[in-house]
């Protein structure tokens, strides 16, 4: 769990990479809004959550310690399980992301994350407001943003 605190921490520093900006800017604001489920079976508990999503939260973040799921298989299982209402994303350590230079991915665990699209979205279109999105590439915006609007 430390080491999920310490993710955290590092995605909500600002960084004169990205113009002040950190990486999730709201992940600090909302806290009390994400649920973290640490389990030895990321699917089982991702697809569990799925069908009983919790009403007083906007982010589920499933977590393992088993890293034999590599990213290619979280990231399938997120796009074959999009609904209009709900936004999966998968993040592991064997799949190196950045913005301007800065990693994005975590370090130790395999994550699945279960957001409400509205609400990610509305966050996003402030985003856009501002320079936040500058510092992407096409590629990452695409894929973490357009695609999400899809």
């Amino acid at each position: 769990m430390d080491k999920l605190k310490d993710y955290i921490d590092y995605i909500s520093e600002s960084r004169d990479e990205l113009g002040g900006h950190a990486i999730c800017p709201y992940v600090k604001k909302y806290m009390d809004k994400v649920q973290i489920k640490f389990t030895l079976s990321i699917i089982k508990e991702a697809k569990a959550t799925l069908l009983n999503y919790p009403k007083d939260k906007k982010v589920v973040l499933v977590c393992s310690e088993d890293l034999s799921i590599n990213f290619e298989e979280l990231d399938k299982f997120c796009q074959s399980h999009q609904t209009k209402e709900l936004w999966l994303a998968a993040d592991h350590p064997n799949r190196y992301s950045e913005i301007n230079g800065v990693r994005t991915n975590n370090k130790d665990y395999s994550m699945i994350l279960i957001q409400e699209r509205a609400h990610l979205t509305d966050l996003s279109n402030k985003l856009k407001n501002t320079t936040y999105y500058d510092f992407w590439s096409k590629e990452y915006f695409k894929e973490i943003v357009s695609d999400r609007l899809e």
